[in-house]
């Protein structure tokens, strides 16, 4: 595709997102609304506001797609489900797609892997067997998480599984020895660990289990056009020349091997 070719198209794209953002009913109706959990390093308000490896990819994609982008709103995780149960056209900016959530979200991605892990102290043991480590010990996942999902997978009881509203009063409980392991995303656990100026040495983080992949989730009343420009955007940002790192390689990157630091 010549370069004239490849503008052409951008021009295009961006003239059916601008249509996508105005609906099939025209310029009244309501704009996409992006919701988000703090969760770092996918989405956190740091002092210059809202950041976070998924925060800028949905920036990078809307403009991309030549669509304003948008504000973000913060929410627990249990409010975010509940604005994506709503009849307004709603997304979050990271979910675990998963065959329990399939029908109730329309998606765009993937954009990175969900990969759980198992938290615990550095001197507690869980023998090697994933499946059964967590069985008879008191478990901490977050409250509508997919993690609660993993922990059962890693032998966690339900009766002795405790639910934090965020990774950081998950991390605390761990702390205070009110429960023997946290269970989230692996990406998550050590951020928090950082954020809350403890050492990565003080813990352990096994038994990696991959739960889907990770989505933009959307309600059920977000414009098909909108959906297909966003998913157009995010993989044009995965293309690359020969040798060179692609754009949504630059943004992704350093949030997951530390050179963004908390």
């Amino acid at each position: 595709m010549t370069p004239r070719q490849r503008r052409l198209l951008r021009i295009r794209n961006a003239a059916v997102a601008v249509l996508a953002v105005l609906g099939a009913s025209g310029a009244h109706a309501e704009p996409v609304r992006w919701v988000s959990e703090p969760y770092p390093p996918f989405s956190y308000v740091s002092p210059e506001g809202p950041r976070g490896l998924a925060i800028e990819l949905v920036r990078a994609a809307h403009r991309e797609a030549g669509i304003a982008e948008p504000e973000f709103v913060f929410l627990p995780w249990a409010r975010v489900l509940a604005e994506l149960a709503t009849q307004r056209p709603v997304c979050v900016t990271a979910m675990a797609r998963t065959p329990a959530r399939e029908r109730s979200y329309r998606w765009i991605g993937p954009f990175v892997a969900s990969l759980m892990g198992v938290a615990t102290r550095r001197d507690t043991e869980l023998g090697s067997n994933a499946a059964t480590a967590l069985a008879g010990r008191d478990v901490v996942a977050i409250r509508g998480d997919v993690a609660g999902d993993a922990a059962t997978r890693y032998g966690a009881e339900p009766a002795r599984l405790s639910l934090a509203d965020g990774p950081e009063s998950a991390l605390r409980m761990l702390n205070a020895g009110r429960v023997e392991a946290w269970v989230h995303g692996q990406a998550v656990i050590r951020w928090t660990i950082a954020s809350m100026k403890l050492r990565q040495e003080d813990y352990a983080v096994q038994f990696p289990l991959r739960m889907g992949d990770s989505y933009f989730a959307c309600s059920k009343a977000v414009p098909d056009a909108y959906l297909a420009a966003i998913q157009r955007a995010l993989d044009s940002l995965r293309r690359s020349k020969p040798g060179t790192a692609s754009r949504y390689d630059s943004i992704v990157n350093p949030y997951l091997d530390g050179s963004i630091g908390s």
